[in-house]
Parts: structure tokens; C-alpha cells; sequence
């Protein structure tokens, strides 16, 4: 049986828990930047294939 050691599952969780809020603030992040930049996006995507057809 192995034994883990407090310090090793004190890295452990931390590893996992930087992985966990790094992805749920960069998910966020893009939410925030998708929310205020969507009617912008949309027109300019809207745009484009107006020009490119």
C-alpha cells in the first residue's frame, strides 16, 4: 500500500485546483469578452460575407 504524504497531496490538490481556475477564468474571461463583443463580432462577420459573396 502507498503512502502519501500530506506535502504530496498538498501539490496534488493544488495542481488541480490552479488547472480548475485557470480554465473556469479564461471561460469567463471569454464569456465577458464574447458578451460585449458579440452584436461587434456579428456585424463583422456579417460584413465580411456580404464583401466575399
Amino acid at each position: 500500500m502507498e503512502i502519501i504524504s500530506p506535502f504530496h497531496l498538498f501539490t496534488k490538490i493544488y495542481s488541480v485546483m490552479q488547472i480548475v481556475w485557470e480554465n473556469h477564468f479564461r471561460k469567463t474571461l471569454l464569456e465577458c469578452l464574447l458578451n460585449s463583443c458579440s452584436s461587434l463580432l456579428i456585424r463583422v462577420v456579417v460584413n465580411s460575407i456580404l464583401t466575399f459573396t
